[in-house]
């Protein structure tokens, strides 16, 4: 595929499985640098699965609008993987809930972060 940008808006996954399976193939996608997700539920396995794959994706640019992290470790594992991305230059975080446990993190990590946040 050569996708390079892609925007899901209130995308919800129902159970772990496809949310597990949707993480996969946005992490598969070697083109892709430029990724907005808006609203919705992708749900703890997605954050898992971002952050296994974290340090192989291409992202250059993320938008997270209206973000919800819906358990403490869907927050870790989220800004671990914001961490991990080694091309992501660009961050914007808008509105949601990502949990003490995402800022928690991001704190602790925040010396090696090299994005430029808006």
């Amino acid at each position: 595929m050569q996708i390079q940008t892609l925007e899901l808006d209130y995308h919800e996954c129902p159970t772990p499985a496809s949310s597990h399976h949707l993480s996969e193939a946005l992490c598969s996608m070697p083109n892709l640098t430029n990724l907005t997700l808006e609203g919705g539920d992708l749900g703890e396995e997605f954050h898992s699965t971002l952050k296994a794959k974290a340090s192989s994706i291409q992202i250059q640019t993320l938008e997270l609008d209206y973000h919800e992290c819906p358990t403490p470790a869907s927050s870790h594992h989220l800004s671990e993987a914001l961490c991990s991305m080694p091309n992501l230059t660009n961050l914007t975080l808008e509105g949601g809930d990502l949990g003490e446990e995402f800022y928690s993190t991001w704190k602790a990590k925040a010396s090696s972060i090299q994005v430029c946040v808006y």
